[in-house]
């Protein structure tokens, strides 16, 4: 099976990067969910309380986000 995409440049130049770099956007993703899984899971203790708690809200709603867009392979 092929997948063969079109662009019609200049005209379609921010679909033809979104593509392009979609590879690097899905690693950006990756390292913002492992840091968070690190600062949650292993450093804890070097948090203050609330900071803490608003580390993991953003991590849970990172989460939902990916799993909304349906983002393959993250979580």
């Amino acid at each position: 099976m092929k997948a063969i995409f079109e662009f019609n440049l200049p005209e379609d130049q921010n679909e033809f990067d979104t593509m392009t770099n979609a590879s690097n956007m899905w690693v950006v993703i990756w390292d913002m969910k492992q840091e968070f899984r690190r600062l949650l899971k292993h450093d804890p203790e070097n948090l203050p309380v609330d900071v803490y708690n608003k580390v993991e809200s953003l991590s849970t709603f990172f989460n939902e986000l990916i799993i909304d867009k349906k983002i393959p392979d993250i979580l």
